[in-house]
């Protein structure tokens, strides 16, 4: 009789176990998903910001060359 009573207490910790092992997957993968997401709006902050510095940049340089050149000679971008 003891040993059944054994045989189910093992049977619900398992049980736990199994549900609480569940729970965790789903907890890392909600973790590892926002993770990617923070790295993937990090990737598109620095290339906007990249983006943004070689537009100043190339205006930069077109005024430099509207000022000594004259508007005559425009680079065409």
């Amino acid at each position: 009789d003891k040993i059944n009573a054994l045989k189910q207490k093992l049977n619900s910790l398992e049980q736990e176990l199994e549900r609480e092992l569940r729970t965790l997957s789903k907890r890392e993968n909600s973790v590892k998903q926002e993770s990617d997401r923070m790295v993937v709006t990090k990737k598109q902050r620095v290339q906007l910001h990249t983006e943004d510095r070689i537009k100043g940049s190339k205006r930069k340089l077109q005024e430099t060359c509207d000022h000594e050149f004259g508007r005559k000679k425009r680079i065409k971008s």
